[in-house]
């Protein structure tokens, strides 16, 4: 079972979207999905991740990370267990969830 942090965070720049893949890369990921797409609402530009971990260790420090972001730019966060790779898949059910904006 993996560790996931999913992510849709309004980061602005390329910049600011490479900050936070910096950040996720810092740790050992089993895999990671990135895309952009448009706040229908707002018409923001938003970031979107989902990165899976192995440890919880792991997991505890880049979900700090990642609300780090959320707060500097805005969106939401969660977190769930995942066994999307496993021969006996299950739904996520999320375990937390970060919200700002």
């Amino acid at each position: 079972m993996k560790k996931s942090i999913r992510g849709n965070i309004k980061a602005k720049t390329q910049e600011d979207r490479d900050a936070i893949v910096q950040d996720i890369n810092k740790y050992t990921l089993w895999r990671l999905d990135t895309s952009e797409s448009i706040d229908e609402t707002t018409g923001e530009s938003v970031f979107n991740f989902e990165a899976w971990v192995n440890s919880e260790s792991d997991e505890t420090k880049l979900w700090s990370d990642m609300k780090r972001h959320c707060d500097k730019h805005k969106g939401k966060l969660d977190r769930h267990n995942c066994n999307h790779d496993e021969e006996h898949k299950t739904p996520c059910v999320i375990d937390e969830e970060y919200k700002t904006g």
